[in-house]
């Protein structure tokens, strides 16, 4: 087995020796191929993108070379075992960008180093996944003017939509319509196991939602306008996580006496869409949920205020004492009088039995110098002014 002889002489039947010949001191080299010999095993034998698929041959004995072929094609370079004894193992590892895909046998060769080479007797099986990473694409012309996103359809693969990192149950065909704004992600599954996700697609749906905006601006108040149609308009208001509708707001135009973050609602031709928000800051009424309105988990109810029912004097205030004086339009029955420093933070509360009086004294001794507002909750009314200690 792969052994050199050297011939050195040549006789002659009749025993005559001849030295002189062209071939004489010539080596041959005489090969022996044991491919029966020879264990061959795969892993994986399911081969998913980005794996590899890993070989090994063993009962090598010797110096010997080997391919992989698939079919014509080689498949994996050249490689040497070296001189062993006993047999050893020869392991190959061919990158799945040149594995050929679908159901194949792999087919092996050996060949030695006289060039004399044969066909192994064992074929291996193995699958390889033809998944690429799926494109999506977005279209108009959904339901209410949502994306529709499409990708290529394949047959034989099971469809997942994710919507940032969240699946969609349900939707299991290689379209989905975007109804809501975020990050979409398709996820594709084949008959071997073999997963594969496309790029992430954001969808945002600014061009189809009802536009607001500031019309005027006070510390009292600001005013706030649709600038499309009102085809059936709802006022929002947000509280922590959750839209509360506001009541009796469903006109395109909404006056805001509190600090809040403000939603319009407006549906149209059966298609409702909520429009980005606006916060109001810097009224002179306060954070709204503060002023202890009405409301269940689905709207609230906000009082107007009626900042010309109350005023206060002196203001500025020089001295150590205010008269808050009221109109005779306040419901009898209990006040509560908060006062409330530039930042926001309440500094004082006092609750009365108002039963027509037109004044009230308050003390402002230890009220720092700076701006103040002061709330008068009465009954169904809120009664707000703004004031200054020198």
């Amino acid at each position: 087995v792969n052994t050199s002889y050297v011939i050195d002489s040549i006789g002659s039947a009749n025993g005559c020796i001849n030295s002189s010949l062209p071939f004489i001191n010539k080596t041959i080299n005489v090969s022996f191929v044991p491919l029966n010999s020879l264990s061959i095993s795969a892993l994986p034998l399911n081969i998913c993108p980005g794996q590899n698929l890993s070989l090994t041959i063993s009962g090598v004995e010797g110096l010997v070379k080997y391919k992989i072929v698939k079919g014509f094609t080689q498949l994996a370079i050249d490689s040497l075992t070296t001189n062993a004894s006993p047999p050893s193992n020869l392991n190959f590892v061919i990158p799945y960008s040149k594995l050929p895909s679908g159901s194949s046998d792999t087919l092996f060769f050996i060949a030695d180093r006289n060039g004399c080479k044969a066909n192994s007797t064992t074929n291996v099986p193995f699958n390889t996944s033809g998944l690429t990473v799926p494109s999506l694409s977005s279209s108009a012309g959904g339901v209410c003017g949502y994306n529709i996103l499409n990708a290529p359809f394949i047959s034989s693969v099971l469809y997942s939509w994710y919507i940032d990192s969240q699946l969609l149950v349900g939707q299991t065909t290689n379209k989905d319509t975007a109804y809501v704004e975020g990050n979409y992600v398709l996820k594709i599954k084949d008959t071997l196991g073999c997963e594969i996700s496309s790029l992430p697609k954001s969808i945002s749906h600014a061009s189809l939602k009802p536009t607001i905006q500031v019309v005027s601006d006070t510390d009292n108040k600001t005013i706030l306008k649709l600038v499309e149609a009102c085809s059936s308009c709802q006022w929002y208001v947000k509280s922590g996580n959750k839209l509360r509708r506001i009541q009796g707001e469903t006109n395109a135009d909404f006056t805001a006496y509190y600090n809040a973050e403000y939603y319009l609602g407006n549906s149209t031709s059966g298609c409702f869409q909520i429009s980005q928000y606006i916060v109001i800051s810097n009224k002179i009424q306060g954070d709204l949920w503060r002023q202890n309105f009405y409301m269940n988990d689905e709207e609230i109810y906000i009082e107007t205020p009626e900042s010309n029912s109350i005023s206060i004097f002196p203001n500025p205030v020089s001295s150590n004492e205010i008269t808050v004086l009221t109109s005779s339009n306040i419901e009898s029955g209990d006040l509560l009088f908060s006062f409330y420093n530039s930042s926001g933070n309440s500094v004082v509360e006092k609750k009365v039995v108002y039963n027509g009086e037109d004044n009230f004294k308050f003390s402002t001794s230890n009220f720092p110098s700076g701006l103040y507002t002061l709330r008068v909750l009465a009954v169904n009314k809120t009664y707000v002014q703004k004031f200054a200690v020198e």
